[in-house]
């Protein structure tokens, strides 16, 4: 079969543009040539890191990525978390890579890359749970202040098109829905990022609401936002979702800390 004459010169074009003006990484900010790959047609149980990133992250910053999707229980925590389990893509652990893209999307304002952060969540979504365990996926909010602030929740922008990947890599997905504002951030609070574990704990705790107790009653819920550090905030979320009805809680994030 011949190929398609549209693909060629859309391949001719990129190949053009990429040699005029070259991407640059989301993490280290160098200039760096993507390979040409087949990622794209690929199954998603056979998409790696790399295969979803090397667009978006240098060979150098790609290498530096350390997958963990090994489940922790909210129970083995002291005091125990009220989540059920809590998995994550990768370790948020480097100065580049993948932690550097992770604040370059979330406080440069690189939207961009909530798409392939995204496929990278519902990869690992579809290693660790089954479709069928999860009735309900919605994001971690953001205070309107906060969200005015940024202009964008980068929880609700990764998982957004999952019904869309669902379609493209043949995933049931009939019996689950992706929604925003089904929890509510109530209260402005402080940024968790340099505060003690106490003070993480003290300063979210009642920071959250059900916008509709019927919405979450009975459901399975999946939880996602972007890093794990200690879990206080996702324990959080998660006990307000569960004091309204919710069946169970588990937590999907890009990285642990």
């Amino acid at each position: 079969m011949k190929p398609c004459r549209k693909n060629i010169w859309a391949e001719i074009r990129t190949a053009f543009v990429h040699a005029v003006f070259p991407p640059c990484c989301h993490s280290c900010r160098s200039f760096f040539h993507p390979p040409r790959s087949d990622a794209g047609q690929r199954e998603l149980h056979r998409l790696s890191f790399e295969d979803i990133m090397e667009k978006w992250l240098c060979p150098e910053c790609l290498a530096g990525f350390r997958q963990t999707e090994k489940t922790i229980q909210g129970k083995d925590f002291f005091p125990p978390r009220h989540f059920r389990i809590a998995c994550s893509a990768g370790e948020y652990e480097a100065e580049k890579g993948f932690a550097a893209s992770i604040r370059a999307y979330k406080y440069s304002g690189k939207r961009q890359l909530a798409d392939p952060f995204g496929i990278l969540l519902f990869s690992a979504w579809n290693r660790v749970w089954k479709t069928a365990d999860s009735d309900l996926i919605i994001p971690v909010p953001l205070h309107n202040s906060r969200f005015r602030e940024r202009g964008f929740n980068q929880a609700w922008l990764m998982i957004r098109n999952w019904p869309r990947l669902a379609e493209k890599y043949r995933t049931d997905f009939s019996q689950t829905d992706v929604r925003r504002n089904v929890l509510l951030r109530t209260r402005k609070t402080r940024p968790q990022a340099g505060l003690g574990k106490k003070e993480r704990e003290e300063n979210i705790r009642g920071a959250f609401c059900v916008a509709k107790r019927e919405t979450v009653l009975g459901k399975r819920i999946l939880l996602v936002d972007d890093v794990f550090t200690t879990g206080a905030t996702v324990s959080e979320c998660a006990r307000v979702l569960l004091e309204k009805g919710a069946e169970s809680v588990d937590v999907l994030t890009l990285a642990r800390d």
